[in-house]
């Protein structure tokens, strides 16, 4: 029995392949300027609807956070592909929070606030926010790694 993730990876490659013999006959004929535009057009639609701007933090600063690159990895969003997207962790200073509790004393904790940013290879000059409220799969532990994420983007209703 062919197991049904490797006969979708396969039409997914077919599919693909596809898409690229389309992509080459149309730029030999000089067609290629404007489906460039419109796939450049539909990536920036895809990764602005679902991820924040975000800039690394200075590091120069008063009080600066802990920014470690967590390398490099192939994304995936939609129909497209983001070759070598960097990955950074940022970690933020403890930050002294107090809680009053029912009984009107007040409690200190220390925590730390931890961000995933990353950039594209394609424009390195943006970073982006990975949602802190995203569910994570890790579906492979070796290199290649492959990691899964769904969240809810709540949509603001008039």
């Amino acid at each position: 029995m062919i197991d049904h993730l490797y006969l979708l990876s396969i039409y997914v490659f077919l599919f693909l392949l596809l898409i690229f013999f389309f992509l080459a006959f149309l730029y030999e004929n000089g067609s290629g300027g404007l489906l460039l535009l419109s796939l450049a057009g539909s990536r920036k639609a895809w990764t602005n609807s679902l991820f924040a701007k975000s800039k690394l933090p200075d590091i120069n600063s008063e009080n600066p956070p802990i920014v470690s690159s967590l390398g490099v990895a192939n994304v995936i969003i939609g129909p497209h592909i983001f070759t070598d997207t960097k990955f950074f962790k940022v970690t933020y200073p403890n930050i002294q929070q107090t809680q009053s509790s029912a009984s009107s004393t007040e409690s200190s904790q220390q925590s730390k606030k931890i961000e995933l940013i990353f950039e594209f290879k394609e424009n390195p000059l943006d970073q982006w926010i990975f949602p802190t409220e995203a569910v994570v799969e890790a579906t492979t532990t070796s290199a290649p790694y492959e990691v899964n994420f769904i969240y809810r983007k709540k949509v603001q209703r008039s």
